[in-house]
């Protein structure tokens, strides 16, 4: 499967041409022409959470409750997502988008409260800098215990998609999970 990590629809047209199956909207559904684009291609469509914009969002990141508050969002969105006729829609909390580390540590132990079946989970947690701030990695690539430990964690809850790096060792880790199960 084939995914554009865009906010630009411009982007994700040329993407759906050239055969991607899935736009990955990273913007938090602020440009409704990627729902157009998705609809009209019959492509797959995730939804991103991220507070801010992308220069401000790590800035001061705030939440009284950061589950109940993406999860609201993501309650928000789905109900304009379904006047589309859309294949499949996956939401993304947004690990590392917006979030301190308490917040991305809340979201992840938490994963299976965000699920719901209007969407399904994609977790984008692969070398993010939180693994970093708990783990002291500051090289991404030193990342990859960090990253496994979050997939196998995400799937546990029930996250459909697990966007990673290493998708080798990642998928070894998950098949080994699935055995140890």
């Amino acid at each position: 499967v084939i995914s554009i990590d865009t906010t630009k629809p411009d982007v994700a047209q040329a993407a759906l041409e050239a055969g991607a199956h899935v736009v990955n909207d990273v913007s938090g559904g602020t440009d409704s022409t990627l729902f157009d684009l998705a609809e009209r291609y019959q492509a797959g469509y995730v939804l991103m959470h991220a507070q801010g914009s992308p220069k401000t969002m790590q800035d001061a990141p705030a939440y009284d409750d950061v589950v109940s508050e993406v999860l609201a969002f993501f309650d928000e969105q789905a109900k304009r997502l379904a006047e589309r006729n859309l294949p499949k829609i996956w939401m993304d909390p947004g690990i590392g988008f917006g979030k301190t580390l308490e917040h991305n540590l809340a979201l992840m132990q938490n994963l299976g409260n965000l699920r719901d079946d209007r969407w399904g989970i994609l977790l984008g947690a692969s070398r993010k800098s939180w693994i970093d701030k708990l783990c002291g990695a500051p090289s991404s690539e030193h990342r990859l215990g960090g990253s496994l430990a979050a997939a196998i964690e995400a799937a546990r809850q029930g996250a459909e998609i697990i966007r990673a790096h290493d998708v080798r060792e990642t998928v070894q880790a998950l098949e080994v999970m699935e055995q140890l199960s």
